[in-house]
């Protein structure tokens, strides 16, 4: 990827956008002869501590977004899909007019902007209730697509993989429902962003379920 800047192109990383193809079988995990429905998670929050290569570049986070469908396929474990969204940041300048003397500042300009989006294979392990709250971690890994765009207008993209680590903890409600908070870590193979984290208020339906139901987590 390359973001042209008043310093000269910024390299992102190397142009890498070839398809790739993530497929995983259940393999047993779900019996064959009936499929339930999922637990649904949506996730929204911030995005923030991007590692990227250059201090102060693309490194301030933003918005992230979040939902999953999740199969129970034992009494402490979940897995599904992952569709994600998150900000990592913007560059921005200070410009100058030279054709006068002495020159003249000109203000801050936006140059561009990146965010990374997303499907990831999800699996949950759920823990110990702590009195009221349920608690859960979750490991994924898969793909991550970084969009450089400027006010809208796409100026480079790059598929590469990666993997998230994190948890949470839900309040469970009626009829189903929790509420509760996740924080993620995330690792990408991207020569320029290598990682970042974010920390979310999330919503966990299980249709026709009570929460706790299906699980050991009493």
């Amino acid at each position: 990827m390359r973001v042209p800047s008043g310093r000269g192109a910024i390299t992102l990383g190397a142009r890498n956008t070839g398809a790739l193809v993530l497929a995983t079988l259940f393999a047993g995990a779900v019996p064959a002869r009936a499929v339930p429905m999922p637990d649904v998670v949506a996730e929204v929050g911030r995005s923030f501590a991007v590692d990227s290569s250059v201090d102060g570049v693309f490194d301030e986070g933003g918005f992230s977004l979040a939902c999953s469908a999740l199969w129970p396929a034992a009494d402490r474990l979940r897995f599904g899909l992952t569709l994600f969204a998150d900000d990592l940041g913007s560059l921005t300048e200070e410009r100058v007019d030279d054709s006068v003397t002495p020159p003249v500042p000109l203000g801050t300009f936006h140059v561009a902007h990146v965010a990374v989006a997303g499907a990831l294979w999800r699996t949950e392990v759920v823990g110990p209730r702590v009195a009221r709250l349920e608690t859960f971690g979750r490991a994924d890994w898969g793909l991550f697509r970084f969009r450089a765009d400027e006010f809208g207008s796409q100026l480079d993209s790059e598929s590469k993989l990666g993997w998230s680590l994190g948890g949470g903890v839900m309040v469970p409600m009626k009829s189903g429902h929790s509420f509760g908070l996740t924080f993620n870590f995330h690792r990408t193979f991207h020569e320029f962003f290598r990682d970042y984290m974010s920390a979310a208020a999330a919503w966990h339906w299980r249709p026709g379920r009570a929460p706790g139901a299906g699980s050991s987590k009493r």
